[in-house]
């Protein structure tokens, strides 16, 4: 599996977000390459095999996504889960 994370190294909520995705690739067992990229974008973006993590952002592409509620751990680790499966 490859994860990429794109946040924003300045934002505590973001940084926040990548150890709740590494926690849960640690937790399920799951075979991952992880690469981090700092970004500007408001929200961070979490793509797994080249698919947006899903349930957290606005598919369209017509406009940006608004800002996700606080993402849980369970939500991070139930999209891994269908994911790696």
């Amino acid at each position: 599996m490859e994860i990429g994370l794109f946040y924003s190294m300045q934002n505590s909520e973001h940084r926040k977000a990548v150890s709740l995705v590494k926690k849960a690739v640690r937790n399920l067992g799951i075979q991952a390459n992880i690469t981090e990229m700092d970004s500007v974008l408001p929200t961070p973006r979490i793509l797994v095999d080249g698919f947006e993590l899903p349930g957290f952002f606005d598919r369209s592409g017509k406009k940006p996504a608004p800002k996700p509620s606080r993402l849980s751990y369970d939500q991070i680790e139930q999209a891994l889960e269908s994911t790696a499966w």
